[in-house]
């Protein structure tokens, strides 16, 4: 999940946003927290994209051959991303 800097930028300003409205959060340093948050979703982006090329790696290695975009290939990969997803604990 490849996210450009300046949706990475606003996203983590939402999230501070809410954290601060929902929570009654303040931060002594919002520069750090703002990072930490841009930290998170990088790491986040990167996990999804391992995991989506593991998945079509596990489905192109079938016994059969599945054409991508169709409905099994579809429900096997949303099977496949559930369950890495909680092997991940996520």
């Amino acid at each position: 999940m490849t996210l450009s800097d300046d949706r990475i930028n606003y996203l983590s300003h939402l999230i501070l946003k809410e954290l601060r409205a929902k929570g009654g959060a303040n931060f002594p340093d919002e520069a750090k927290v703002l990072a930490g948050v841009k930290q998170a979703i990088h790491q986040f982006g990167s996990l999804l994209d391992t995991l989506d090329t593991q998945i079509r790696k596990k489905i192109g290695t079938l016994k059969r051959n599945i054409p991508e975009g169709s409905r099994e290939w579809d429900l096997l990969y949303r099977q496949y991303f559930d369950e890495e997803l909680a092997k991940k604990g996520l």
